[in-house]
């Protein structure tokens, strides 16, 4: 079985996050969408409402998951058995953030791969 994160921190939820779960959700067996509790960004929304409207929001797609995690992203995958960590980018200017969090990833835990999907233009 294939496992998939998606680490966020839905402030709130967009589109944009829903096409990317949606399509990590056609492409794994399982997918695991990680709402950080500790978010690199300044949140409005409390831990526990952002999992809520996050399970809400995903609540059609059978095959994902949402759980509230602090700690760093690697660790998360290994304590699901994931195999991948799926980001999401809007635009050109987002990859290379991603980038450099992925080859942090990558020297943390080398048998996880991110994988860097594209968002639905609407």
């Amino acid at each position: 079985m294939r496992t998939a994160i998606c680490p966020r921190a839905h402030d709130p939820i967009t589109y944009g996050h829903l096409d990317i779960n949606e399509q990590a959700a056609a492409m794994f067996d399982r997918v695991v969408v990680e709402e950080a509790a500790k978010a690199c960004k300044k949140v409005y929304l409390q831990l526990e409402k952002r999992v809520e409207l996050a399970r809400s929001a995903c609540g059609n797609l059978s095959n994902v998951t949402v759980k509230p995690y602090r700690g760093l992203v690697v660790d998360f995958a290994m304590q699901e058995g994931a195999t991948v960590i799926v980001r999401g980018l809007r635009a050109i200017s987002d990859f290379e953030c991603e980038m450099q969090a992925a080859l942090m990833n990558k020297k943390l835990a080398g048998d996880i791969e991110t994988i860097f999907l594209i968002t639905a233009t609407e």
